[in-house]
């Protein structure tokens, strides 16, 4: 028997998974913000939940189980905001990285990106990893 199939989709087709992508982010990237909550994850999340404007989030499927995320924002860090698009928030589940998911979805994100007009994405990462 083989593995499900990843897919990538629209966190907007998929907002059931908004409490299990805002723990990843959380408990990944939560020291980047001191004070920042899980509900204001989730918050952030849910104003992703669009199809045809930036912010958007993406999220990895494998079969019905989310299993990596990435989201496109307006903004991603306060001392540079006359930078915009950013990609942010690229998570993968770490029994299923080196994989090549995280490329998929750093592509598909791209695509989003030229789909609604920006051809050129910032980053920001705390470490070259």
């Amino acid at each position: 028997m083989s593995a499900p199939q990843t897919t990538i989709g629209l966190l907007a087709d998929h907002p059931g998974f908004v409490p299990v992508i805002a723990r990843w982010l959380f408990d990944e990237f939560g020291y980047l913000i001191p004070g920042k909550t899980l509900p204001c994850v989730e918050e952030s999340l849910r104003a992703r939940m669009n199809r045809d404007r930036i912010p958007l989030c993406l999220v990895a499927l494998r079969g019905v189980a989310p299993v990596g995320t990435v989201s496109l924002k307006e903004s991603d860090m306060d001392s540079r905001t006359e930078l915009t698009p950013w990609l942010a928030g690229l998570f993968v589940r770490p029994d299923l990285r080196g994989a090549g998911l995280g490329a998929r979805l750093v592509g598909a994100i791209m695509e989003e990106a030229s789909r609604l007009g920006a051809h050129e994405l910032f980053l920001y990462t705390p470490s070259a990893a």
